[in-house]
């Protein structure tokens, strides 16, 4: 597939995103919601269109800058590897069926963990049928404490706190 056509493919995925994932997401916020109370200083990394971001009223980062484009709330064109924010900003990182793509998903959780306040919480919706599933998986449980685990169907969530 040539560079255009790969662009194309994205602006057309881009504009079907709610229709594609906003049920699905939808019901895993609400799963989120009904165990945890998320408040105060919100990161939604990996937030697509803003669902989430909207749901929990956070500032959402992605690196699509096309579903950053048609998305609405607080929404910057990022990534998850390299977060410009400082050391302990957030009472809330969630990060929603997106780790599975991330590059250097390691870098990503420290990045997480960086930036999130000690007594903060991260929560993390991971699709099972990544092939990354397990690893990623090992090194959330290496660096965060997991003290809920949901089994959401398609994906497993995780309820984080730091390690201090």
């Amino acid at each position: 597939m040539g560079r255009d056509q790969n662009i194309k493919t994205i602006g057309y995925i881009s504009l079907a995103y709610d229709e594609l994932y906003l049920e699905e997401q939808l019901h895993k916020l609400d799963l989120i919601k009904e165990n945890i109370n998320i408040s105060g200083r919100v990161l939604d990394i990996g937030c697509g269109t803003g669902i989430s971001t909207r749901y929990f009223n956070a500032l959402g980062i992605d690196p699509c800058k096309e579903l950053i484009e048609i998305g609405s709330g607080d929404l910057k064109v990022a990534n998850g590897e390299d977060l410009w924010f400082k050391d302990k900003e957030f009472d809330f990182v969630t990060c929603i069926t997106s780790l599975h793509n991330f590059e250097d998903y390691n870098k990503g959780l420290f990045e997480m963990e960086r930036v999130l306040k000690d007594e903060g919480r991260l929560i993390i919706s991971l699709l099972k049928k990544s092939k990354r599933f397990k690893d990623i998986s090992e090194v959330i449980e290496k660096i965060f404490i997991i003290f809920n685990r949901i089994d959401e169907g398609k994906d497993m969530i995780f309820f984080c706190e730091k390690r201090i």
